[in-house]
């Protein structure tokens, strides 16, 4: 057994001598608890701030500065002073526009119900269209919910085509 000053030594004389940088990426961090995501940022900033080393942690900013700051009993912006104390750059990315968001939730759509081989007639086509528009569109606030829409249809068609109207499916 070696103690954690020595292993970091020993990975830093690796990381030298392989003359490449390593881009680790962490995604979801609000997705875990916050004993969770403290763990996840001490590591990242007390053990494994190693040379040619850099973390691409990708979070919701307002939603772990809350359990962080909850941590520490402080509010939202214990958690956000606790943040800037570990992100040296903060890359902030702006959400989709809802016209982005509408085309891409279409194009899956489109593309799960060609992988799956369901074919909608034109009256289907423009019914879903018009239920689409007027109450799903605005469900899809981000890529991601428009992504698990996509993963239900590919879980719930294939189950249920021809025992259901497809387009009340796809609707519910």
């Amino acid at each position: 057994s070696i103690d954690i000053d020595t292993l970091k030594s020993r990975i830093e004389s690796l990381l030298i001598k392989q003359q490449k940088r390593i881009v680790i990426y962490i995604d979801d961090i609000d997705r875990l608890d916050k004993n969770e995501i403290y763990s996840v940022f001490r590591l990242v900033k007390l053990n494994a701030d190693f040379i040619n080393t850099v973390y691409i942690l990708a979070f919701d900013e307002v939603m772990v500065s809350q359990m962080v700051g909850g941590k520490y009993g402080g509010d939202n912006v214990a958690g956000i002073n606790f943040l800037e104390k570990i992100i040296q750059v903060p890359l902030r990315l702006p959400k989709a526009h809802p016209d982005d968001l509408r085309v891409f939730g279409l194009t899956l759509v489109s593309d799960v119900l060609e992988n799956l081989g369901v074919e909608l007639t034109e009256s289907e086509v423009r019914e879903f269209g018009e239920v689409f528009r007027l109450h799903l569109q605005i469900r899809m606030t981000s890529p991601r919910i428009a992504i698990r829409y996509a993963n239900i249809l590919n879980f719930s068609l294939p189950i249920l085509n021809g025992l259901v109207n497809v387009i009340d499916l796809m609707v519910i």
